[in-house]
């Protein structure tokens, strides 16, 4: 006997069996869905968190970096690493955060990549300078700002090995001397700025220079390449006179060398103006240079900090043409932008008609000889290649320190200071140095010359 179903049976039937049909379709098109998702390379995913950089200047690929990796490798990590940021991370970032990124920013730097930056940093003319403090910051792909630090050798050379990808600048700093670059970090390049990128540009600092009889540290200006402005102080010192009595003038330099010899006499009004302008100078930020003679201003300026073995005698020379400015008698003839040639050889501004003034008379009793001194800063004994030198004063009646504040940082010293450098708390720089560039030359000092005109 057949059995009998009713209607409504068969048709449960047929429904369940369709619904388990496209059920079973569905889980295999869900499965095949799943086999066919993509997924980070675990290769590649490493590699993205490993590489990194800059585009290179030179364009090349950093072979250190992306050792073992194919060009399209190379870039697909930071590819994979930006997809696993927006997909929620790998397991490890799933699970919040693998160490490395707990532990500082590394998840940022995985997911931009790394780069390297190499260079040298260089005066105008391309000597390099050791010493020199170098700063990088980059903007990463994220957002996030990152600083690195480092220093030259004494061959100027510099090297971050490591640098998150992203935009920003490299700068380099001594002293009252700076110059940056913009560069631009894509992951797996080395960036080199040993061509010349990092070098300090000629006249981005302003430097004044008073010229003089017996030193010209012009000659090591000219050496390293940088522009300057020369006011004669070596004959009338009307030049000289024009610049200290004008503080607009002055404000308009970075640094103002004074050398040895210039003839300028600071008694009466218009010195004690000069005087005062020039320590507003310094606690303003500026910086001066002054060598042996220069000291009677040095002593007067900044009495609490130096004392020096001298003894000052007030000009003899009281024309009215040695002692004026704006208001010089026509006889004078003085021509303030007019250029001439004084004792040094140097061109210079403020010509007076072939007048030769008098500065005030200095006594000082450093002996002709020969001294061996120790070199305390280690940028100079950079630059010197060793730590001790033997100065040659072969003239006597060179300035000496007698004594200096505790504020004062000896450079170049033995039985006395040689070379001191003191900082104001504004940042503003003296450095007065014994001996200089004439009348004392010798290839040892003119590097240590060099070397502390970064220090100003």
């Amino acid at each position: 006997m057949r059995s009998f179903q009713p209607l409504h049976a068969h048709f449960i039937t047929v429904v369940c069996l369709f619904a388990s049909l496209i059920g079973c379709y569905d889980d295999v098109h869900q499965g095949s869905r799943r086999e066919t998702e993509r997924r980070p390379n675990p290769r590649v995913e490493e590699a993205g968190s490993e590489i990194g950089g800059t585009q290179s200047i030179a364009g090349e690929m950093n072979p250190d970096l992306c050792e073992g990796l194919s060009d399209q490798d190379c870039h697909a990590g930071e590819e994979a690493g930006h997809e696993a940021g927006e997909e929620g991370g790998h397991e490890a970032g799933e699970e919040g955060g693998h160490e490395a990124g707990e532990e500082g920013g590394s998840q940022i730097h995985s997911r931009c990549g790394y780069g390297s930056i190499q260079g040298v940093a260089c005066s105008p003319s391309r000597q390099p300078i050791g010493g020199v403090d170098v700063t990088v910051e980059i903007e990463s792909c994220t957002g996030e700002v990152f600083v690195y630090q480092t220093q030259t050798t004494a061959n100027g050379e510099y090297s971050l090995p490591e640098v998150v990808a992203g935009v920003g600048e490299v700068t380099v700093n001594a002293g009252s001397f700076e110059h940056s670059v913009d560069v631009a970090v894509e992951p797996g390049y080395l960036i080199d700025l040993s061509q010349g990128q990092t070098c300090f540009k000629s006249g981005s600092t302003r430097l004044a220079v008073v010229t003089g009889h017996y030193d010209s540290i012009e000659e090591s200006l000219d050496r390293l390449g940088f522009r300057y402005d020369a006011y004669c102080g070596g004959l009338s010192s009307y030049g000289a006179r024009s610049l200290l009595s004008n503080p607009r003038l002055m404000s308009q330099y970075d640094v103002i060398f004074l050398n040895c010899g210039q003839t300028i006499d600071f008694s009466g009004e218009l010195g004690m103006r000069m005087k005062a302008n020039l320590r507003a100078f310094i606690e303003t930020g500026g910086s001066v240079y002054a060598s042996d003679l220069s000291a009677n201003l040095i002593d007067e300026i900044l009495p609490e900090v130096f004392s020096f073995e001298q003894n000052i005698e007030p000009s003899w020379d009281e024309d009215n043409c040695c002692t004026c400015v704006n208001d010089c008698p026509e006889y004078c003839g003085a021509r303030p932008n007019e250029m001439m040639m004084d004792t040094t050889g140097t061109l210079c501004q403020g010509a007076m008609s072939d007048w030769f003034c008098y500065g005030p008379f200095v006594e000082a009793y450093g002996q002709e000889g020969y001294a061996e001194a120790e070199v305390y800063n280690q940028n100079i004994r950079n630059a010197l290649g060793r730590d001790d030198v033997e100065l040659h004063f072969d003239i006597g009646g060179w300035v000496e320190l007698n004594r200096s504040s505790p504020d004062v940082e000896v450079l170049v010293g033995g039985e006395r200071p040689y070379m001191v450098r003191y900082t104001d708390d504004s940042g503003g720089r003296v450095v007065y140095t014994s001996f200089h560039n004439s009348h004392q030359p010798s290839e040892d000092l003119e590097k240590i010359l060099r070397a502390v005109i970064f220090e100003l």
